[in-house]
């Protein structure tokens, strides 16, 4: 979930964290991202997974990534993806 901040920091202030999402089909994430306008500040790049970075409405940097076959999304992606063991 995502909630509006409030009391954000000071203008100019460096951004202490950035939130990673993991998409299980990340290309197809990253096409509508595009198509609908988002402000895409950093495009796909790869250093273990393949990500993106995006400015949400208030400039809050978030990084998108691909999920790992190790990951499993849960609850039709209403709950976090967690790393698993991988199956035998």
């Amino acid at each position: 979930m995502v909630f509006k901040r409030s009391g954000g920091p000071s203008e100019g202030a460096r951004a202490t964290q950035t939130p990673w999402i993991f998409e299980d089909d990340f290309d197809a994430h990253f096409s509508r991202a595009k198509a609908g306008g988002s402000s895409i500040v950093e495009g796909i790049w790869q250093h273990r997974a393949r990500a993106h970075g995006a400015l949400d409405l208030e400039g809050t940097r978030w990084t998108f990534a691909q999920a790992s076959a190790l990951m499993r999304c849960r609850a039709g992606g209403t709950e976090p993806c967690i790393a698993m063991p991988p199956e035998s």
